[in-house]
């Protein structure tokens, strides 16, 4: 026998129970099923003998006492749902960052290698960027990484570069290099690395060189083809630390358009040293990074002179000296884009696995466009450049051609 009640009926019928025993306001939800039992066994009490009661069909506002007690633990658990707040739902799609949870662990020592010795400016730009690599290592990966900048100079770069290549591929640790410097080394140093087997992470900044002269030089014009004209009469005397390489490179440009620029080589171990005997009159010329050129001129007005820039456009470092390619002088774009510009990158040695790489790939990019960072780098003349490390390889591969088309003349011009 199917017993149906009004669930309206039934609903009010609970509260009569209610006020009998002294529940009095808003019930539980146990005390409102038990009024429920309570009211059923009534119903059925009352209509035990009516044998005619299942016979007739229920209308829309009737259910049986099973739905009917389903229905109220429904409201219940709703009203409850409700009274706590809305219950948090949850997307298959991935619409917050990648979470690097997992690469590396509390304790790791990740080791950021410069091949120059303290000072200068690779050394600068990578200890300025040194703390925000381990905030977002933190914040990117969970993990409390130690971060240490060290300094392995000697053989003009090479054996930091070097060293980095065979160390262990686990990401902890990396070296800042200059791509055109490491290409050079490959291909006429005969290094103990491949640069295309390296796994690039992020390019820093993209350097740009001047020529710089003491203020006393006697120049036809104060520019590059100021330069190129004194060379006629007498070779200048360059200043040179290091890698000639992108020097002999721009030289070569010029000279297959008929163009010579005519120096003699006095070698020096850094650039200070450089500026110092330009100060004191022994060389005539320096060519290398504008950044820190343009602070010793600013140090040194009266004395120390910005002749102009191979780079294609004005640089920010010192925004009125004139471009080579403003000058007109011919094989100039692919002297500013080919033996001037300088790539520096974050990498490490082949293999690194891919969750770290990737993970690396992440903290270095948020690290070097942070706004902090980005400032502190420019007060220091130094402009960030920020390039994916996927996206190094077209830079790799044309520093490395263009280094095999002269290698025969970099190779002549190596010292013993």
């Amino acid at each position: 026998m199917t017993y149906l009640v009004s669930t309206y009926s039934l609903e009010a019928a609970i509260e009569m129970p209610a006020a009998l025993y002294g529940y009095g306001g808003s019930m539980s939800r146990g005390n409102r099923i038990s009024a429920l039992l309570l009211v059923i066994v009534l119903v059925v009490a009352a209509c035990g003998g009516d044998s005619n009661s299942g016979a007739d069909a229920p209308d829309e506002t009737t259910t049986t006492i099973a739905e009917t007690v389903d229905t109220i633990e429904t409201a219940e658990t709703t009203d409850t749902t409700e009274a706590d707040g809305p219950t948090e739902t949850t997307s298959s799609g991935d619409t917050g960052e990648a979470s690097f949870e997992g690469t590396f662990s509390d304790g790791d020592v990740l080791t950021l290698i410069t091949a120059t010795d303290p000072g200068g400016g690779f050394d600068f730009q990578l200890r300025n960027l040194e703390l925000f690599v381990k905030e977002q290592l933190a914040e990117l990966t969970g993990a409390d990484v130690d971060v240490i900048v060290e300094n392995v100079p000697g053989a003009g770069q090479l054996v930091g570069y070097e060293t980095m290549s065979r160390a262990e591929p686990n990401g902890l640790t990396l070296a800042f290099v200059g791509v055109d410097l490491a290409a050079g080394m490959q291909v006429i140093r005969d290094a103990q690395f491949d640069i295309q087997d390296w796994t690039y992470i992020a390019g820093l900044s993209a350097t740009y060189k001047a020529f710089m002269a003491p203020t006393s030089l006697e120049l036809p014009e104060q520019s590059i083809q100021g330069l190129i004209d004194r060379s006629q009469e007498t070779p200048l005397l360059l200043g040179v630390a290091g890698a000639q390489t992108d020097f002999i490179v721009m030289q070569q440009l010029l000279a297959d358009e008929g163009v010579d620029l005519n120096v003699d080589e006095v070698l020096f171990d850094g650039t200070s040293d450089m500026v110092a005997a330009l100060l004191r009159g022994d060389i005539e010329l320096v060519w290398t990074t504008m950044a820190t050129l343009a602070q010793y001129e600013e140090e040194n007005p009266d004395d120390l002179e910005l002749i102009g820039t191979t780079a294609c456009e004005r640089q920010v470092a010192a925004e009125d000296v004139p471009t080579i390619v403003e000058e007109g002088i011919p094989n100039a774009e692919e002297v500013c884009s080919v033996a001037d510009t300088g790539a520096r990158a974050i990498v490490g040695p082949p293999g690194i696995p891919e969750a770290q790489r990737d993970a690396l790939m992440a903290v270095f990019e948020a690290a070097i466009n942070d706004p902090e960072h980005v400032e502190s780098s420019l007060e220091a003349g130094h402009e960030v450049a920020y390039v994916h490390g996927d996206d190094l390889g077209s830079t790799v591969q044309s520093k490395l051609d263009v280094f095999t088309r002269y290698e025969d003349i970099l190779r002549a011009a190596e010292p013993d």
